[in-house]
């Protein structure tokens, strides 16, 4: 008798999907906040 499995097929590639996704948008925002934090100080300081 087969066990059942724990994981689906389908919800690991769902998952696998997620994460790839996180890791690749994960830096692209890293450096949107650094550039706008740059910008924000530069303006303070021009004032």
């Amino acid at each position: 008798m087969k066990e059942k499995e724990k994981f689906s097929r389908r919800g690991f590639l769902k998952t696998a999907a997620v994460m790839g996704a996180t890791l690749t948008v994960s830096p692209a925002l890293d450096k949107v906040q650094a550039v706008t934090h740059t910008v924000s100080n530069n303006k303070s300081n021009a004032v």
